[in-house]
């Protein structure tokens, strides 16, 4: 008589097992480090679409806005627009915490008023050094995206 015994042994599927949970948890941390690093990316990227529309919309106002207009007041001549005014400001956008510093005259010092027959005022601005950081709210001193970039008078160039 043959005793023929189909099937697995305990000790079998126990070692099954114990393989398969060990497999199993470096899966699962792979797809959670790969879960935080998308997260991350999409905050980076976020961050940057911020700084990077502040840094247009502050590029596309005028230098002097009123330099050309007929009937402008001589001393508005040479005003620049309240947001391109020297300075740090700081603006809440949603989740991240913007910092816009703008300095006068970097990277071209100011220059002698050569622009209008009266010469006034004496020394004319011509370029800013523009720099956007964004932050997270609840992390003030993380940088998330950075940009520095200079923006010049087109009466200069």
């Amino acid at each position: 008589m043959q005793n023929e015994e189909h099937g697995y042994t305990l000790i079998e599927v126990l070692v099954a097992m114990g393989v398969f949970a060990i497999a199993y948890g470096a899966v699962a941390g792979m797809l959670i480090n790969a879960i935080k690093s998308t997260t991350r990316g999409k905050v980076l990227t976020e961050a940057m679409e911020i700084a990077a529309s502040y840094g247009e919309s502050l590029h596309a106002l005028p230098f002097y806005p009123y330099f050309e207009k007929d009937g402008a007041e001589p001393d508005k001549r040479f005003a620049h627009p309240e947001r391109l005014a020297e300075g740090k400001s700081e603006i809440e956008a949603g989740r991240f915490r913007v910092s816009i510093v703008i300095d006068d005259d970097k990277p071209l010092a100011a220059v002698p008023n050569i622009y209008t027959e009266d010469g006034e005022p004496g020394i004319v601005t011509v370029s800013k050094t523009i720099t956007i950081a964004v932050y997270e709210s609840r992390k003030p001193g993380t940088i998330l995206a950075e940009i520095e970039s200079a923006k010049f008078w087109e009466q200069d160039l």
